[in-house]
């Protein structure tokens, strides 16, 4: 019974993505993840689905740091439980996500601290 509510609610949930309804999307998936925790289903792939999915709704409207835990969380439960196709995909999706994010706050710190050592010494004025 709870498998195919949250069968349909990922359905719905990915209906809201399609109409560009983030917001609604977002609390459907969580509604999901609240089932989830709720029948000891934590580890499965609808939860895996349902983590990465929120992860990409934050992801997609500029909150990528909300984004990060979501992706870790789908990745650690697929490499747990086994993906299957859909999930590999999806999976792979989340790491190139990481990386890129990993990249960008490597390369700005680089920047920041390459700009530290051009400043003139404050102590010389």
């Amino acid at each position: 019974m709870a498998e195919a509510l949250t069968q349909q609610l990922l359905q719905i949930a990915a209906m809201y993505r399609k109409r560009n309804r983030s917001e609604l999307a977002e609390a459907v998936y969580r509604q999901v993840l609240e089932l989830q925790s709720s029948t000891e289903r934590f580890d499965s792939s609808e939860t895996a689905v349902a983590l990465y999915s929120l992860g990409d709704v934050y992801a997609s409207t500029d909150r990528e740091m909300q984004a990060l835990p979501y992706f870790k969380m789908a990745l650690r439960i697929w490499e747990k439980i086994g993906a299957r196709d859909t999930e590999s995909k999806m999976q792979l999706l989340a790491k190139d996500f990481l990386r890129e994010r990993a990249r960008e706050i490597v390369s700005t710190t680089l920047q920041g601290l390459e700009a530290h050592l051009h400043e003139p010494d404050a102590q010389a004025l």
